[in-house]
């Protein structure tokens, strides 16, 4: 009977034993080890909670907070931040972007350049690119007036987007091509068009791609109205 009850009690600790060496002690090696957060700024929610669960962290959305430098919807920073170190099974907290603060809008057609640009900086707006336009030589064309604004018809806009002014410039025969170099199609195409100019050729890196990363004639060269425009699109 002893020698029963002893067998019984010897195998119970061995199997016991086993489990715990085999699946609970590893566990606590395991989250007693220390790693450090990652680099996550300016990666998508998705691909930070990926790359923390292949550390053994765990990550959520904690706040989002308005950011002109990072894009809405991405890492702005994490609690604890990058590069302290953390026990393994700890949860990380992610900062999400809200993008850019929005500010009401500002109307600045028909006034002179140097007036818009002061009006739309005192506004909170920085990014601001200017288009001359060609005007016909008339007597009343006035040169240096903001004539159209993309974007336009908004109220409120993101203080890091960027604003194209065009602007009123006496027509000559020869100008320098405009630069459009990361625009849409459709973008160019709209810009191009108070130019005189036409797109006459589109190729392509890839089916997909949308944004110019190429064009002839080549920004700042002189060109004459009514010329063509060819652009790859790469991206």
């Amino acid at each position: 009977m002893f020698d029963k009850k002893f067998i019984i009690i010897s195998l119970s600790t061995f199997i016991f034993g086993f489990l715990f060496f085999y699946f609970v002690f590893p566990i606590f090696i395991k989250y007693g080890k220390i790693t450090r957060v990652p680099d996550l700024k300016d990666t998508t929610v998705e691909s930070a909670l990926d790359i923390l669960s292949s550390m053994d962290l765990k990550g959520v959305v904690f706040d989002s907070v308005f950011s002109d430098e990072i894009k809405r919807g991405r890492v702005v920073y994490t609690i604890p931040k990058q590069g302290k170190e953390i026990r393994f099974g700890r949860t990380v907290k992610l900062i999400i972007s809200k993008g850019g603060e929005r500010v009401p809008f500002v109307d600045v057609k028909g006034l002179n350049i140097n007036d818009a640009r002061k009006k739309l900086q005192e506004a909170g707006f920085f990014n601001i690119i200017i288009m001359y336009v060609p005007v016909t030589d008339k007597k009343d064309a006035k040169e240096n007036i903001v004539l159209s604004v993309i974007p336009d018809s908004v109220k409120e806009l993101e203080k890091s987007e960027k604003i194209t002014l065009f602007v009123s410039k006496k027509q000559k025969d020869v100008f320098l091509m405009p630069n459009i170099i990361d625009m849409t199609l459709e973008e160019a195409m709209r810009i191009l068009s108070k130019y005189g100019l036409k797109i006459s050729e589109v190729k392509k890196v890839h089916p997909e791609d949308s944004i110019i990363i190429v064009q002839n004639p080549l920004p700042g060269v002189e060109v004459y109205f009514g010329e063509s425009v060819s652009v790859l699109l790469g991206k």
